[in-house]
């Protein structure tokens, strides 16, 4: 067993709905290990430290190149 501290890893996802009812989604890298070219959420990992709002708009805006208010 290793002496070292575990590491909590959380996800985070989010679904972005538009006042027209449609929903954002993004096509995952063709080249992933998992998944590969399927449409999904906006999401990714919580890093340590950080607030769920934040992670949330920080990965839709690297995921989609969308700031949010």
């Amino acid at each position: 067993m290793s002496e070292s501290p575990h590491l909590l890893i959380v996800d985070v996802a989010q679904v972005l709905l538009r006042s027209n009812g449609t929903a954002l989604c993004v096509r995952r890298n063709p080249g992933t290990a998992v998944a590969p070219g399927q449409l999904t959420v906006v999401g990714g990992h919580l890093e340590a430290g950080e607030s769920l709002d934040h992670a949330a708009r920080r990965e839709t805006k690297e995921e989609a190149g969308i700031l949010q208010r």
